[in-house]
């Protein structure tokens, strides 16, 4: 009887850190994300810092996650705001941008 109840815990511990890696393995944000027809790329890199490109000129950002939402904040203030992460992994920009939908490349 013991044996089992002890069985029991084990299992029951391999089971929780089992499910505690598949959570930690969620999808990540990182990456470049593209429209080649407008010339945007955003990459993401991790610890927050990234890139915004728009023809050939680059500028500095941060950005943070929170949910299905990826807050981007550049110097200069071009090209920031909340993107929307799409069921496919693409971003859709913010309401308004005159970006389009950017998909993910790396």
């Amino acid at each position: 009887m013991c044996i089992n109840k002890l069985r029991y815990a084990a299992l029951t511990a391999i089971l929780a850190c089992l499910c505690c890696a598949l959570a930690a393995c969620g999808k990540s944000v990182t990456g470049t994300y593209t429209d080649p027809a407008s010339g945007y790329t955003v990459e993401l890199k991790s610890g927050g810092e990234a890139t915004i490109t728009f023809m050939g000129n680059s500028g500095p950002c941060t950005y943070k996650v929170d949910g299905n939402q990826v807050a981007l904040t550049c110097q200069g203030g071009g090209g920031g705001g909340v993107f929307t992460i799409q069921s496919d992994g693409s971003l859709a920009p913010p309401p308004g941008a005159p970006m389009p939908i950017l998909k993910k490349t790396k």
